[in-house]
């Protein structure tokens, strides 16, 4: 019997009455096949870091930061682990690319493992690759320009004039307004992921990023922030206010409406929308908080701000 014979049972094939009936009653049911977790991957350690430090300034950390997507995590007695697939392994228009890593940091020391399957990397487009349904098809390159627009903070008129001139679209092949705006919202998804804050030192420092104020009055930067990180024994409180020329113009010393949501970061830290509403129920924003904790000294860095930004117009200043 073939492999693909052993598929398939005769339902009576046991039955030694079922001789003498109609060869119609006699069918090929298929059996109920049950699939498997698949074949083992071979795992192979290639590389061992005393520390995570260590790992995040090796190449391994910045190919896998660049190249790959963390399929899944667990956490064990043995270790944390990461699991890394390429991000080209499922990429329309590419060949298959079959490298895995997996990341264990341990728990009986500091040290971080780097492990892989041993297959090869592959970067290539598929020249057989037929395009098929009415969604854009985006190639590298012209992500490349969304996603370095969307890093700048250019607005979507800017990444729009940028790929125009960059001369990858053929045959009037441009994608709609509603395709770009698509595709920049995913671009900015993707680089929020990607950053990550583990202490107050990197915290200080991308606050130090938006600290100026920008010449366009829509821009947004950070008026006020405020790090205490000095008691080892508990956590840091952090609070963070954003703001814009135009939104700060509508403050006013002697009213503000605030509210917070938790519902807004993957952290869950609340966020604290302030402003003032008119009588129709519309509300117009002057400014957004990020803080660690909703307490009384978030709240007290909220209304801080307003006096202090109110300040000049009223001829004093709040301490």
């Amino acid at each position: 019997m073939s492999d693909s014979d052993s598929d398939y049972i005769d339902i009576h094939e046991n039955d030694k009455d079922s001789e003498s009936s109609d060869s119609e009653k006699d069918t090929a049911l298929p059996e109920k096949s049950s699939k498997g977790r698949g074949k083992d991957i071979q795992w192979i350690e290639i590389a061992r870091y005393a520390s995570k430090s260590s790992y995040e300034d090796s190449g391994y950390f910045h190919d896998i930061k660049k190249y790959f997507t963390m399929r899944k995590g667990r956490e064990s007695e043995f270790s944390d682990t990461e699991h890394f697939t390429c991000k080209f392994s499922r990429k329309r228009g590419f060949l298959v690319c079959p490298l895995q890593y997996k990341i264990h940091f341990l728990s009986t020391s500091e040290e971080v493992v780097v492990m892989t399957n041993t297959k090869s990397h592959v970067l290539k487009e598929n020249s057989e690759y037929v395009k098929e349904g009415p969604n854009f098809h985006w190639t590298s390159q012209q992500t490349d320009i969304v996603m370095t627009g969307v890093k700048n903070e250019a607005s979507a008129k800017v990444i729009k004039r940028n790929l125009q001139d960059s001369s990858l679209f053929v045959d009037s092949n441009f994608p709609t307004t509603s395709q770009l705006n698509a595709k920049i919202a995913y671009c900015r998804s993707i680089i929020r992921r990607s950053i990550e804050i583990f202490d107050t030192h990197q915290l200080r420092q991308k606050i130090a990023e938006k600290l100026d104020i920008p010449s366009d009055e829509k821009e947004s930067y950070i008026a006020y922030h405020h790090v205490d990180d000095e008691d080892e024994s508990g956590d840091p409180h952090f609070c963070i206010i954003w703001t814009s020329r135009r939104l700060s113009a509508s403050i006013a010393e002697d009213f503000t409406q605030d509210d917070a949501t938790y519902r807004l970061t993957l952290q869950g830290y609340p966020l604290f929308v302030s402003g003032r509403s008119s009588p129709t129920g519309k509300l117009f924003p002057t400014h957004v908080t990020l803080a660690s904790n909703e307490d009384t000294r978030s709240w007290a860095c909220s209304y801080k701000f307003v006096k202090n930004v109110a300040a000049p117009r009223y001829n004093f200043f709040y301490f």
